[in-house]
């Protein structure tokens, strides 16, 4: 006899995920910028997205995917530019060893201001990267070892005059 789950197991479940994932994202500066365009934020967030990339060794990387456009993201005193890049390696990998080497790497090219973390619980490691110019998470994308993904934020900035934030930039 099939046991039966009950019905809101399901649904808090999936709500359990959900409030899991927003916990993990990148947290935007909360000083404001004044004068910074929506290029430029889209270029600093793109910009530590590509640094973390070369990071990584080329001849295990199949693809890189990096998001075009994003909505705008509020954040206090302004907004800010998500970015998202996906790294798809030739086979799997061991995402949590390339993390921890990713972390160790930039701890020890860590500038001054910026500031590397890391996430270790039973469901994710991570590391974030605060720098002036943008914030990063880096974490195992599918679970399976065959990718990676960094999201990013660029730092919150005043939205320029004429711009939306329900545009995509």
């Amino acid at each position: 006899m099939k046991r039966r789950l009950p019905p809101l197991l399901p649904a808090v479940a999936i709500i359990a995920l959900l409030l899991t994932g927003c916990a993990t994202e990148p947290t935007p500066s909360t000083t404001s910028r004044a004068g910074m365009t929506i290029a430029e934020a889209k270029a600093r967030a793109q910009q530590l997205e590509d640094d973390i990339v070369a990071l990584i060794p080329a001849d295990i990387i199949k693809t890189t995917d990096q998001l075009d456009k994003a909505r705008l993201m509020n954040c206090t005193g302004g907004v800010t530019w998500p970015g998202s890049t996906v790294i798809t390696f030739t086979e799997p990998q061991d995402a949590d060893a390339i993390v921890q080497k990713l972390h160790d790497d930039l701890d020890k090219t860590e500038n001054a201001g910026n500031t590397i973390e890391q996430v270790d619980n039973d469901y994710l490691l991570a590391t974030y990267i605060t720098t002036d110019g943008a914030t990063a998470l880096i974490a195992e994308e599918a679970g399976d070892g065959t990718s990676i993904r960094i999201d990013s934020n660029s730092p919150c900035f005043e939205l320029p005059e004429g711009s939306s934030r329900h545009g995509k930039y």
